[in-house]
């Protein structure tokens, strides 16, 4: 896998989608404005495209492929629409570092005021801003303690920003990245709580600390002075129903704030014995915080390892809720066989998910010639790898790559989706299969 590629467990953005790992920062739901009479995107213009980077910043001097036709996006991010049909695809590649190149293709948009957001790029026009946080831990953690947190930026909701992390037995970290358009407050807050060491559950909190720093440097340490807690502990219910032949493997409580802090405060692997063939049930314990949310995830794998599939709720439990989630089969890749010649013509298919966005990474598993990913995001079960060498990204003949499917279900349209916005209930993933270039254009 590229570097620039995460997983939906450490990469929050929304949905976080997660609400993950991500692999990114997609947000509340939006019309494409497309023959229903809704109100389109305010950020787009009639008859023009506007490309912006993964928190939101505008891509200038982007070459795009629009319906055929190249276009390259002005400084404020906008570039102006061939004529098109009734739908038509957009692929983009950003100017970058030509041995790492990273193309988005967007097949069967529809809007005439479309609007794309790149996961996993960042404008060249300084208008966003990153921290990084390393968060000291008390010396002489047994196994039945553990310190998590929630991090945010003053005035900056969750879906505006770009949050990866590490939690770990040496690191606590947290980067941070969002578009700074003025000063900005940094806060955090840290919770010291007794696990099961078997099973990760939290128990009981055992501390609490809270810091802030007003317009913050790029690299940040904090040491906690941890409190006894003035907050009680309150239990999730969750109850997940899954396809037969799966099985849940941990689940997830993310805090939302309403001081936009957010963060995994709840995380626990899945007791079998609580478990049969079709659903599971866990009690998670969160804090009861004042003006806080949550919204729950249950990772569920296919017995034969052939997925993966992440099941949320909507973000907004509160501590003490019964929480219902839902499990569908993750996709399975019926084409091409592993180790198949790909050409531009060549039918990448998988199993389809009713209503569901899919996107599709092709990404170079040698290491010969620059690095590549593909990202193609499509409503349609199928799809195929382009020649996009009229904006610098030629088909990757004799590479050797490998390629997945991504489902985002509950999505309200490739348009919605294409330009930041999910309101999906769950998130599959197929695991990674080998194919092979051909070795040279017919």
């Amino acid at each position: 896998m590229r570097p620039w590629r995460t997983e939906p467990a450490v990469a929050l953005g929304l949905a976080l989608a997660v609400l993950g790992c991500g692999e990114s920062r997609r947000g509340a739901s939006l019309d494409d404005g497309v023959n229903t009479g809704a109100k389109p995107d305010p950020r787009g213009r009639a008859g023009e495209l506007l490309v912006l980077d993964e928190v939101g910043v505008p891509m200038p001097s982007v070459p795009a492929l629009v319906d055929g036709a190249v276009v390259y996006t002005d400084a404020d991010g906008f570039a102006t629409l061939p004529e098109l049909g009734a739908s038509y695809d957009v692929a983009v590649a950003p100017a970058s570092d030509p041995n790492e190149l990273r193309v988005h293709v967007f097949g069967g948009l529809r809007s005439r005021a479309p609007v794309v957001e790149l996961d996993g790029e960042r404008s060249s026009s300084g208008a966003a801003k990153s921290v990084l946080l390393d968060i000291d831990k008390p010396a002489n953690l047994g196994d039945d303690t553990a310190l998590t947190f929630t991090i945010g930026v003053d005035g900056v909701a969750p879906k505006d920003e770009l949050l990866l992390y590490t939690n770990s037995d040496s690191d606590v970290s947290a980067a941070l990245g969002w578009n700074a358009t003025s000063s900005t407050t940094l806060s955090a807050e840290a919770f010291l709580l007794q696990i099961d060491p078997l099973t990760e559950e939290p128990l009981a909190y055992l501390g609490y600390a809270a810091g802030a720093w007003s317009d913050p440097a790029a690299n940040l340490t904090w040491t906690p002075d941890f409190a006894e807690p003035s907050f009680d502990g309150s239990v999730l219910h969750v109850e997940v129903t899954h396809p037969a032949g799966a099985s849940v493997t941990s689940y997830d409580a993310q805090a939302i704030e309403g001081s936009g802090r957010h963060g995994s405060l709840g995380f626990a692997l899945a007791d079998p014995s609580l478990s049969d063939a079709t659903s599971a049930v866990a009690e998670l314990l969160v804090p009861a915080l004042p003006d806080t949310l949550f919204y729950v995830t249950a990772v569920t794998s296919a017995d034969d390892s052939t997925y993966t599939y992440y099941a949320e709720s909507p973000a907004g439990v509160l501590p003490g809720d019964d929480v219902e989630l839902a499990a569908h089969a993750g996709p399975a890749v019926l084409a091409p066989a592993d180790g198949g010649v790909v050409a531009p013509d060549t039918n990448f298919t998988w199993t389809p998910d009713d209503g569901a966005i899919y996107r599709v990474f092709v990404f170079d598993s040698d290491d010969v010639g620059a690095h590549f990913e593909y990202v193609l995001e499509t409503a349609e079960p199928h799809a195929n790898l382009p020649d996009l060498s009229a904006i610098g990204a030629p088909f990757p003949w004799g590479r050797s790559f490998a390629w997945e499917v991504n489902t985002l279900d509950g999505v309200a349209s490739l348009d919605a989706y294409a330009a930041g916005s999910v309101d999906a209930h769950g998130q599959g993933y197929s695991n990674e299969h080998p194919a092979q270039g051909a070795p040279s254009p017919p």
